[in-house]
């Protein structure tokens, strides 16, 4: 008798390409790095939902191009990585200077100890920068119709200062959603509220920005 059974297709727990956890398993690719995966979306008879086909409709609303040709600027990772870079790159300098001057100096001997450590410490920021720039980059900037349906804050307390990041929960255009971080920018930015739509751009799990477009 011949064996009538299907394989199911395999369940993922994380995107096998930025390590994002999945969320649904019916999705054909990933929510945050838009990698296809080896399984099908199966759409058949599956009708777009009312958000879906509301979100459709901006393609035709007057900002839809320049929206899509708008690049955000500087990503809160991104900075974080520039300013690690710059910073190690002070103290290696300076420790470098040093280190030179206690080796010319014939018994500077502390000079040299001094700016080895701080040529190390340098180091030590610049090495995890330049990591986490290379991670970011690997990952697409997507750009997609999407509607806040929700959104919370948590708030980090670090020694006298803290920092503040926002996550919108997006639906977007193509039936996905998923929690999206956007770093905090001071009281002048003007934050999302549920019920926005518009353009999110989105790389990896963080919101870039968002560009309101009303549908």
């Amino acid at each position: 008798m011949a064996d009538t059974t299907t394989q199911a297709p395999p369940t993922r727990t994380h995107c096998p390409n930025c390590g994002q956890k999945i969320h649904r398993q019916d999705m054909s690719n990933c929510l945050y790095c838009a990698m296809p995966f080896d399984f099908v979306e199966k759409k058949e008879g599956k009708k777009p939902s009312a958000v879906q086909a509301r979100l459709v409709r901006m393609r035709e609303h007057a900002d839809w191009e320049a929206a899509m040709a708008w690049n955000p600027p500087v990503e809160a990772d991104l900075e974080r990585a520039a300013q690690g870079v710059r910073r190690g790159g002070v103290l290696a300098g300076f420790g470098l200077l040093l280190g030179l001057w206690g080796l010319a100096a014939g018994i500077g001997w502390v000079r040299l100890v001094l700016g080895l450590v701080l040529v190390g410490l340098g180091l030590w920021l610049i090495v995890p920068a330049l990591s986490l720039r290379q991670a970011r980059l690997r990952l697409p900037l997507l750009k997609r119709a999407a509607l806040v349906s929700d959104r919370r804050s948590e708030t980090n307390l670090r020694w006298m200062s803290g920092s503040t990041n926002y996550y919108f929960q997006l639906e977007l255009e193509d039936g996905g959603s998923g929690e999206f971080r956007y770093p905090a920018r001071g009281i002048q930015d003007d934050l999302l509220v549920k019920g926005n739509t518009g353009v999110a751009y989105t790389r990896g799990d963080e919101l870039v920005a968002f560009r309101n477009i009303k549908v």
